[in-house]
């Protein structure tokens, strides 16, 4: 389940993935939005809004942390 806050668009999840991916998560300041970034953003803001309810997971085999968008301001 992903929670919707009453007169959201997306879903808690997309909201803060989409804000990771226009750049507006931590990052290493390179330019850069990376796989990590994204899911840092996500699992520090989604809890807060939907206490108890929703913790994002990471599950993956990586060997590195990937760029998966380019800052664009």
């Amino acid at each position: 389940s992903s929670w919707v806050l009453p007169g959201g668009t997306n879903s808690l999840f997309t909201t803060y993935l989409l804000e990771a991916l226009r750049g507006d998560a931590r990052t290493l300041g390179d330019g850069y939005v990376r796989a990590f970034d994204i899911f840092r953003h996500v699992s520090e803001n989604v809890p807060k809004h939907a206490p108890g309810a929703q913790h994002p997971l990471f599950k993956a085999a990586m060997r590195e942390d990937f760029p998966v968008a380019i800052i664009s301001r």
